[in-house]
């Protein structure tokens, strides 16, 4: 079964630091595939181990996907302004 990536937009709207799960689903890796990559120092960009947990950086997956960090507006998003 294939895994849904992120849109261009449900990346930007990402928080700073994301989770492995989240991260790998940015580069449509499935959850065990993002772990694995992670444990083995061979995810597509910088993890940080924080405690016990995997985190990765916004910042990072936008340079490796050369997508320009910029706000998303409402008309962008699809969310109307209320």
């Amino acid at each position: 079964m294939a895994v849904k990536g992120y849109s261009r937009e449900e990346i930007l709207a990402l928080d700073a630091i994301v989770d492995i799960p989240t991260a790998g689903k940015c580069f449509k890796l499935g959850k065990s595939t993002a772990y694995e990559l992670a444990r083995s120092g061979k995810f597509p960009v910088p993890v940080l181990l924080l405690g016990k947990t995997f985190r990765v950086t916004r910042a990072s997956i936008l340079a490796y996907l050369g997508i320009e960090d910029a706000p998303v507006s409402a008309g962008e998003s699809g969310q109307s302004a209320a």
